[in-house]
């Protein structure tokens, strides 16, 4: 049989290939062995939740199944309508070099390295210099003992079994896995590229493949929040009366995935104005942290160019960094109707 089309040929052909109901059922972490890092969720996940789930790789001794050593899922076709090949690339490193940029470009570090381009460089966005190709410019290359990322990874997975002439579920999974065990480091650095997270935020990463050309990785919170995102719209009211049951309870997280969720369903959640509140607080703490520690970064690198510098002239420094960041909130705030 001849292959099929590829992924990204009926992307261009609107006959958009998508995840099958047996590919769904994947809930994947980015570590070793594999047969540790994917279990399948059960059919009715979309009723049942991700916690109640059967091992993808089929040790000695389990239950058997149509395809020997591995769950019956594996031999299915990975979407559908079925692909004869897809390339897969990692969000994080897709977008890192814009990120690595935004956060060097107007650094004062005494390291900073320029340059033209390598020759095999490929730019993150061909516009990005005022209409002009990053290939015409000179380069910021190297900042703060960092290199600028100029590689963003692709792996094409094909057919394991050419007379069938698509992917499965196992061509896709053994293929990227291993992929990104390999790129682990490298995706972590990428995603905490303004060292946000601390180490422990990354001890158990997770990888989304909703869309399956375009691999996406969270930490464990996250992609299971994401899970319950996907929940069945069978039965929205009691997935949402426990969302806010769980939030009225003191469970923040529960409010914001029972705002997302009422969101897809285009009502009110129904969160009483004290779990609101909360909320909103919780999202205040976390804007003001971040805004003080893009402060203090930029009071690190004045204070490199100004050693001498006075306590009473670093406050006054300090101050001045602050004032953009204040301006944007307060503005903000009052478009929200808040003082």
């Amino acid at each position: 049989m001849a292959a099929f089309p590829s992924y990204h040929e009926r992307a261009e052909t609107d006959q958009p290939a998508r995840l099958t109901p047996e590919a769904q059922r994947l809930y994947w972490a980015l570590q070793e062995p594999l047969a540790d890092a994917v279990t399948v969720m059960r059919p009715d996940w979309r009723q049942t939740g991700h916690t109640e789930r059967e091992p993808y790789v089929v040790r000695e001794g389990g239950p058997s199944t149509p395809t020997d050593g591995l769950h019956a899922i594996a031999a299915a076709p990975l979407t559908e309508p079925k692909i004869g090949a897809i390339t897969v690339q990692v969000s994080a490193l897709d977008v890192w070099e814009e990120r690595w940029c935004e956060r060097h470009e107007d650094d004062l570090s005494t390291d900073q390295v320029r340059g033209p381009p390598p020759p095999d460089y490929e730019p993150s966005n061909p516009e990005r210099f005022w209409g002009r190709s990053d290939t015409d410019k000179i380069l910021l290359l190297r900042c703060c003992g960092e290199d600028r990322p100029t590689r963003r990874p692709k792996l094409t997975v094909v057919p394991s079994d050419l007379a069938a002439g698509f992917v499965t579920v196992h061509d896709y999974v053994s293929a990227v896995h291993p992929w990104l065990v390999g790129l682990r480091d490298t995706i972590v650095r990428a995603d905490n590229v303004d060292h946000a997270n601390p180490p422990g935020h990354y001890d158990r990463v997770m990888v989304r493949h909703v869309g399956p050309a375009y691999v996406f990785t969270d930490d464990e919170s996250h992609y299971d929040s994401s899970i319950r995102m996907r929940m069945d719209s069978q039965a929205p009211e009691s997935h949402l009366s426990q969302l806010v049951a769980k939030a009225e309870a003191g469970d923040l997280d529960a409010a914001q995935d029972a705002i997302i969720f009422a969101l897809f369903q285009a009502k009110d959640p129904g969160l009483s104005p004290q779990v609101l509140q909360a909320l909103q607080d919780r999202d205040d703490r976390v804007e003001e942290e971040e805004m003080e520690r893009q402060v203090q970064h930029d009071l690190a690198l004045w204070k490199r160019s100004n050693p001498d510098a006075t306590p009473a002239e670093v406050e006054v420094e300090a101050a001045h960094f602050r004032a953009p960041y204040m301006a944007s909130r307060e503005e903000r705030r009052r478009e929200e109707g808040r003082s």
